[in-house]
């Protein structure tokens, strides 16, 4: 009897301690991928920017077991947000959550792709263009685009890269200053409009304009995308109070 005490006693603070306490992180293979997770975690979904894990452990076990395996990707910087990217699985983590209960849940929250890929400083302007009045405005449409600081381009009404797009509206959106072009070419008429977020805490932009008037600068509160007429406009705002008359700056419709 008292034997068995000797081994059960240990046994049970054992088990206690990975309940409750840190521990390690292991590589496991389920769904066709590898992740890092804590130890005892099993895969129960992925996909939708979600990467689910179950296990029997505590939900404050697997919260700081979470921050070791995040810091097995490698730490990177950019758009104002802190991201650990996944090379195997081709995501960038950006965050976990954790779920008590029985089971415990840890779910991984990531985005598609290498998001820091190309970007270098969170503190530097990206992208700079330079002056708009130096800009060879005929450009061809396709250069425009492949250029080494591309060009959001814009043809009769049609996007031509949403996707440059969609990270200049994220950059907006996390407040990280930021410099962005859109040429929009509307038959044989050409414009340029430079959008530049100058402080991030009150929302100053700077827009610069050009086109076959010339050049035209305004300063703005607040630049946002407003729908108008069943289309999603990029708009900018003199004032941030509601009510306050949009300036259209260019249709962003898919």
């Amino acid at each position: 009897m008292k034997r068995a005490g000797k081994i059960l006693i240990p046994l049970v603070v054992l088990l206690f301690a990975l309940y409750w306490m840190p521990f390690i992180t292991v590589n496991i293979n389920e769904g066709g991928a590898e992740y890092r997770v804590p130890f005892a975690s099993s895969l129960e979904s992925a996909g939708d920017g979600r990467v689910t894990f179950t296990s029997l452990r505590s939900a404050y076990a697997l919260k700081k077991d979470a921050a070791n395996a995040m810091m097995a990707y490698g730490e990177t910087a950019c758009y104002g947000k802190t991201y650990y990217y996944d090379e195997a699985n081709d995501i960038s983590y950006y965050g976990y959550e954790t779920e008590s209960g029985i089971p415990s849940r840890l779910t991984y929250l990531y985005e598609d792709g290498f998001v820091c890929d190309g970007w270098t400083d969170d503190d530097e302007i990206a992208w700079p263009y330079g002056d708009p009045a130096d800009a060879d405005i005929n450009i061809d449409v396709q250069k425009a685009i492949d250029q080494e600081h591309p060009w959001f381009v814009i043809v009769d009404g049609k996007p031509q890269n949403l996707y440059l797009y969609n990270e200049f509206s994220r950059m907006f959106k996390q407040g990280v200053c930021c410099y962005f072009r859109t040429m929009i070419v509307e038959g044989n008429e050409r414009s340029l409009i430079d959008i530049q977020l100058l402080t991030p805490d009150n929302g100053a932009y700077f827009i610069r304009t050009r086109n076959a008037d010339g050049i035209k600068d305004g300063d703005y509160a607040r630049v946002t995308e407003t729908e108008i007429d069943g289309h999603k406009w990029m708009c900018a705002y003199k004032k941030q109070y509601a009510g306050e008359e949009p300036v259209k700056l260019f249709c962003v419709d898919e």
